[in-house]
């Protein structure tokens, strides 16, 4: 049954460096999939993935991810946690409950679990609570490949499927269902309140969701297959360029199909954290690109960018941040001022670009009066003008 498995630590450095590339900004923490699959993998625990052809359309599936603002901040103290009534970590494997919780809440045997997005967080969650249950990962996300800020804009509400039922669950002992709610928008604003809950203490301290629970024949009509493989390709093949004196920038952008807007130093890093973190990165060009300006948008992870001051390429395209020299990716918590980065593009998955998808994911959704115009148009458009100038 398994399309893929892992088995070397080697083998998971690779899979969480593509996941936190094509988490565009978000997503999680590197360190995060570390702290999940590198212990598992120690214990011979299993991490899979199955094709979704592998799967019977009558198996219940579920998604499994933590919730919360990526902002960086303070740990409180066990003295400063006391004080506000936290105690003790009771609950160390949030999402392993969330999953048995729900299952047990509804009377259902959950046996696949499905990404809710790409990223270094929310995806080596899934691969880590199946091998500690004996289930199985489809190899897919509901987020088109990349990873989004807002539960709102999964592919199963795209469907018309709700979130609910679910479980919350984290690490303090706080356990939650939720039957209903009147939409999508409620439930997403549920699930970040009690996340600044959960998190006060501990910004790493996972408020972990179960829900979109669907038959498998349902899931695979939402899913957007086939990018945890995607992921893991494009960052082995980010190793093996720095291990082989090759541009790992350059390796990166060809496997992912892909393009380099800009290579440049941050030279700006402005942000608010209010549930998510929402700020702009301003890099300025460096050798080819000198004289060039590119800033991105974030809210969590990159969704809108400027070349020079005039819309660029934005959601539901992917735009990822890498160290230049290194080829590892950054996130939003910790990429600042001073960081000589690449940022690379890719396409978005067709599913965001239709027109009821664009309503989800596209530039109006976020609050900007743009007209989303593809990454493959904008570049071909660069090109052009690029020759012309020169000429």
């Amino acid at each position: 049954m398994p399309s893929h498995a892992i088995s070397s630590a080697v083998e998971a450095e690779d899979l969480i460096r593509g996941l936190a590339l094509f988490g565009t900004g978000g997503g999680g923490l590197q360190e995060v999939g570390r702290r999940r699959l590198l212990p598992a993998i120690e214990a011979g625990k299993p991490i899979r993935w199955v094709d979704m052809s592998a799967i019977a359309d009558d198996v219940w599936t579920c998604s499994g991810f933590g919730m919360g603002s990526i902002a960086p901040h303070k740990t409180l103290s066990r003295e400063e946690r006391a004080a506000l009534g936290y105690g003790e970590v009771v609950a160390p494997q949030p999402l392993v409950q969330a999953i048995r919780e729900l299952a047990r809440y509804r009377g259902v045997r959950i046996e696949i679990l499905v990404p809710s997005e790409i990223g270094a967080g929310n995806t080596t969650g899934p691969l880590y609570a199946a091998a500690m249950l004996g289930l199985a990962v489809v190899d897919g996300d509901y987020s088109g490949g990349r990873a989004t800020p807002e539960m709102a804009v999964a592919t199963p509400v795209l469907l018309g499927h709700g979130f609910h039922p679910a479980a919350i669950c984290d690490p303090w002992g706080n356990l939650i269902f939720i039957e209903a709610t009147p939409s999508i928008a409620v439930a997403e604003r549920l699930g970040k309140a009690i996340s600044t809950v959960t998190r006060l203490p501990d910004p790493l301290a996972q408020c972990a969701h179960a829900g979109f629970l669907l038959r498998a024949g349902e899931m695979r009509k939402c899913l957007v297959p086939g990018t945890i493989t995607r992921a893991f390709e494009v960052g082995k093949s980010i190793r093996q360029a720095r291990e082989s004196g090759r541009d790992p920038v350059a390796a990166a952008a060809e496997a992912m199909k892909g393009w380099v807007l800009c290579r440049g130093i941050v030279t700006k890093r402005e942000w608010q954290s209010n549930g998510y973190m929402i700020g702009t990165t301003t890099i300025e060009g460096v050798e080819g690109d000198r004289g060039r300006m590119l800033r991105l948008w974030h809210k969590n992870e990159n969704l809108l960018s400027w070349l020079d001051n005039e819309p660029f390429v934005t959601a539901p395209d992917l735009l990822c941040v890498m160290d230049e020299t290194s080829g590892e990716p950054y996130t939003n918590t910790v990429l600042a001022k001073g960081h000589r980065v690449a940022v690379l593009a890719s396409r978005g998955a067709d599913i965001y670009r239709t027109a009821s998808g664009l309503q989800l994911m596209g530039p109006a959704h976020f609050g900007f009066d743009w007209p989303y115009r593809p990454v493959e148009k904008l570049m071909s458009q660069l090109l052009e003008d690029s020759r012309g100038a020169n000429f």
